[in-house]
């Protein structure tokens, strides 16, 4: 999909593969899930993005952090489709559309 205007928030939620008796840090692809968001910024397709806590510590809800995208929604969900996390089941996503 070519460029869209506007900007789109992802929010990713724990997936079948989230092991609920680890810390957000400890869990198996969440490196890679890092490593593709810096990416992602470093290409100035994300300007933001963030877990909701800490690297040390568990995720106590079924959220898991937010990444603001530019592009639009359906660019946004096209990345977040190609991300590690969610190929492997670490993660699960929400795309929407964010009128800031």
């Amino acid at each position: 999909m070519s460029s869209e205007p506007g900007r789109a928030v992802v929010l990713y939620r724990r997936g079948p593969r989230w092991d609920v008796t680890q810390p957000l840090g400890a869990q198996e692809g969440v490196q890679e899930h890092i490593a593709y968001l810096a990416s992602l910024h470093a290409e100035r397709l994300v300007e933001r993005a963030g877990p909701f806590h800490a690297i040390g510590e568990h995720v106590e809800h079924e959220l898991v952090g937010l990444v603001v995208h530019v592009g639009g929604v359906g660019a946004a969900r096209e990345r977040a489709l190609r991300d590690p996390a969610v190929r492997a089941g670490l993660l699960e996503f929400d795309a929407l559309a964010w009128h800031a």
